[in-house]
């Protein structure tokens, strides 16, 4: 028997009451849970995301700091704890696995502008990775999944559909509602556990099958090698970087070129002779551009002989270990390794002429790939 018109349309306004509840209670439960802690700080347990471009922003917003670390997966060894003992201020590493220049600019401008109480950042840490500032300067990685824009905006609106009506909101609430009735629903983390871990132990055997397996990946690197040239690098440091350096000129910025080791620049080189040529004038350009600066500090790690040959402080040819990273806290307390015109010219020879950096190689102990 077919509805009339009338019972018809109250069915419909049933069903989108019952819709709207729903909803309503969905939204309710997330706000008051926020798993994310987007909008308040935890009172219990948190439950943690390692998706950090999910998690940084809300940790931007609700936790107090004056410093943060901004950079890719090779930055997120510099600890908490070394930075308070070095400098004596609250830090927070948001680095990000993977990330662009670009998606690096806009967690800088969401804990810029996040302010708790009488706390503001004072200080910038911040990685210059021409990995990350390949392609064009609005280009934003997706490493781990699509990047939650919406989380870094300053609309709240935005905030509704994408975090508390969403489905993984709702399951991560889910797991904290069991988790305080004690069942163990998800482990007990702390925000320093919130860094990229190694999967293989730190030695030369490891940086060797690092070189093996991206060698293994050479057509991947080979789509990656037209997104690096020198207009494009510079591009995206102008636009993502230094433009934030001029627009907080009360912010205090520490510039650093990460100790990526010897053994990526040889296997960058055997992908393709120019790009040399190209890493050496990105260093350049950043320099002068910078120098002059008062807010400024510039850092050059890839200098560091010392250090980017211990290839015992390496898991592969890019990421190094604790040891490194204190080394570079505390470096940077004392003003140690700051770019320098000698330096930039010393590294230019050591990247152009072969027979000093083959020496390199072999004082690490190690010169060619197996084959």
């Amino acid at each position: 028997m077919p509805l009339k018109p009338n019972h018809f349309r109250r069915y419909l306004l049933s069903l989108a009451g019952l819709f709207l509840l729903l909803a309503g209670g969905l939204l309710l439960l997330n706000w008051t849970l926020d798993p994310l802690q987007f909008y308040r700080k935890a009172n219990y347990p948190p439950h943690w995301t390692e998706q950090r471009r999910y998690q940084n922003p809300a940790i931007a917003r609700t936790y107090e700091y004056s410093a943060v670390v901004i950079g890719t997966s090779v930055s997120q060894p510099l600890s908490r704890d070394r930075f308070r003992e070095a400098f004596g201020f609250e830090t927070i590493n948001f680095a990000m696995e993977g990330s662009s220049a670009h998606g690096q600019r806009l967690m800088l401008d969401c804990a810029l502008r996040s302010k708790k109480g009488n706390t503001r950042v004072q200080q910038v840490f911040m990685e210059l990775n021409y990995l990350s500032l390949r392609g064009t300067p609005d280009w934003i990685s997706s490493y781990d999944g699509k990047f939650p824009a919406y989380l870094y905006d300053s609309n709240e609106w935005n905030d509704i559909p994408h975090y508390l009506l969403n489905l993984d909101t709702t399951k991560s609430s889910v797991k904290i509602i069991l988790s305080r009735l004690g069942l163990r629903s998800y482990p007990n983390k702390t925000l320093d556990d919130l860094v990229w871990r190694p999967t293989r132990p730190y030695g030369r055997q490891s940086v060797e099958k690092g070189w093996q397996r991206a060698s293994s990946r050479r057509a991947m690197w080979d789509t990656r090698m037209p997104e690096l040239t020198i207009a494009q690098l510079n591009a995206s440091f102008e636009e993502n970087i230094y433009s934030a350096l001029q627009q907080n000129p009360d912010v205090e910025f520490y510039l650093y070129f990460p100790p990526f080791s010897i053994v990526l620049y040889d296997f960058l080189n055997s992908l393709s002779p120019e790009i040399a040529e190209v890493i050496i004038q990105n260093r350049q350009h950043v320099f002068d551009r910078v120098q002059q600066m008062p807010n400024v500090k510039l850092f050059d790690f890839q200098s560091v002989v010392q250090v980017i040959s211990a290839l015992e402080e390496y898991c592969d040819p890019i990421h190094y270990g604790p040891e490194v990273a204190n080394y570079m806290i505390d470096s940077m307390q004392r003003g140690d390794h700051l770019a320098s015109q000698v330096g930039l010219d010393e590294f230019r020879s050591w990247m152009l002429l072969p027979e000093p950096f083959s020496q390199k190689l072999q004082l690490a102990g190690w010169l060619q790939p197996a084959k």
